[in-house]
């Protein structure tokens, strides 16, 4: 299809996940987010975990007030950077993880449109951790 440009879109890719090590459970997609930028993921990650702050017990309260005080710092400038960035909070058995990557969004149908593909009920998403955890364990089997 020669002449037929497609308009990709830089942006960052965002998940946050929910793991208990030992369950034997795969890590849980809580939720995504498709940002355009660096303050965009900021503001996500800042109110979901401004939300879940109260209810953490004390040291993982204290973890996620130190990175809304500073630790974004950090997060942003690795961003700025185009390097990926996590933050993870243990909160008693349960750890959760923020995890944001650099991307280029191929337009196809935007995902909370009303009429999405016939092809948007057969997939899943599935978390990065778990990705690259599944394609460990397969090259070395």
């Amino acid at each position: 299809m020669k002449g037929v440009g497609v308009a990709l879109r830089s942006g960052y890719w965002c998940e946050c996940t929910t793991f208990t090590p030992g369950s034997g459970e795969a890590a849980e997609l809580v939720g995504s987010f498709d940002a355009d930028s660096v303050s965009q993921v900021l503001a996500w990650i800042r109110v979901a975990v401004r939300e879940i702050a109260p209810a953490l017990d004390k040291e993982a309260a204290e973890a996620a007030y130190e990175w809304m005080a500073s630790g974004c710092r950090s997060t942003r400038q690795a961003l700025m950077a185009g390097q990926a960035d996590t933050l993870t909070i243990a909160h008693g058995r349960t750890v959760i993880t923020w995890a944001v990557r650099r991307v280029l969004f191929l337009p196809l149908a935007h995902r909370a449109g009303d009429r999405l593909p016939e092809c948007a009920d057969r997939f899943t998403a599935i978390p990065i951790k778990r990705l690259k955890a599944d394609r460990t364990q397969s090259a070395s089997e």
